[in-house]
């Protein structure tokens, strides 16, 4: 049996298609849980594993130094959505999920491909920035499939 053409469904994908995708795509927190949710099924379909980077921007004050301004902390996290904007690729989802950190997932990226990426953020964030009283820290997770983990 074949499909039948209405003309209705080209309209409507037409509304939902992006212009121009550059960079990582950015959202809610709410809706990275979503597409989390989503993807988490997809890998289960798939027998595969994803990872998912936690980017924490830290300051001197966790080895002994002054504590970061809230001005600081703002211009740090700025500079580091830039360097996830232009460094991540269009498939890849970003959200700020607090003051100081930022949710990464990276579909189709193998542990040791994540690991690269995290670094490489690290070595971008640190050559962009200005101050040495402000660092990036990572964490990486697997992504939990499907009924295994609560998101």
């Amino acid at each position: 049996m074949e499909a039948r053409k209405t003309q209705e469904l080209e309209p409507l994908l037409a509304k939902m298609r992006e212009e121009n995708p550059r960079g990582a795509f950015v959202c809610d927190l709410s809706m990275f849980c979503q597409i989390l949710r989503l993807e988490a099924r997809q890998i289960q379909r798939m027998g595969i594993k994803e990872y998912v980077l936690l980017l924490t921007l830290q300051g001197a004050e966790e080895s002994g130094g002054a504590q970061l301004t809230d001005s600081q902390i703002e211009k740090g996290m700025e500079l580091l959505a830039a360097v996830l904007q232009q460094s991540l690729r269009s498939g890849d989802v970003i959200t700020r999920c607090s003051a100081r950190q930022f949710l990464v997932m990276l579909p189709c990226c193998t542990y040791e491909a994540t690991t690269k990426v995290a670094q490489r953020l690290q070595e971008k964030f640190e050559n962009a920035s200005e101050r040495a009283e402000v660092s990036v820290q990572y964490e990486l997770e697997e992504l939990p499939v499907t009924g295994t983990k609560k998101v």
